[in-house]
């Protein structure tokens, strides 16, 4: 099993809309496009950190069909919870672990640019502060040149 990749426009980005049956058995690390081998990790899940990848769970994501086809869950294989926003200021959330409630904070769309958009907020997930060293949170922010920060590949694990 594998993704159905479809194109489409969201307020003027193209986004890569992952569909398809996923697979309940495949899972992904969400890597920092930084090569300096960090990943998301929810070990502590009121706070999604950047770790050194390991293999361990809390650093493996399936990603499962939202509300609509063009819209994704981030499950963490973990916890079987979704990434969830939390509100910091009016300029940044972190993301953190939740129950799935079906909120659109809680749905994604990967676009061309190796974002991660939040179709809730419309902001692209964000190391915090560019700060690419291990334990900084990630977040999301409002797109930005398209800079590294907001950048994430989708590496398949099995």
């Amino acid at each position: 099993m594998g993704f159905t990749v479809l194109s489409i426009l969201v307020a003027s980005i193209t986004v890569v809309t992952i569909l398809g049956d996923c697979g309940q058995d495949e899972l992904y690390v969400i890597r920092t496009a930084s090569n300096n081998g960090l990943v998301l990790d929810a070990t502590d899940p009121t706070l999604i950190k950047l770790q050194h990848f390991n293999g361990f769970a809390p650093q493996l994501w399936k990603f499962e069909r939202g509300s609509n086809v063009s819209l994704f869950y981030i499950v963490s294989s973990y916890t079987g919870n979704v990434i969830d926003l939390k509100k910091v200021n009016n300029n940044y959330f972190f993301l953190f672990m939740n129950e799935r409630t079906g909120s659109l904070y809680q749905q994604w769309v990967y676009n061309l640019d190796n974002g991660i958009l939040n179709i809730g907020q419309g902001w692209n997930m964000d190391v915090y502060k560019a700060n690419f060293t291990r334990n900084n949170p990630v977040g999301v922010y409002a797109l930005y040149n398209r800079q590294i920060n907001q950048q994430f590949f989708l590496e398949k694990k099995n």
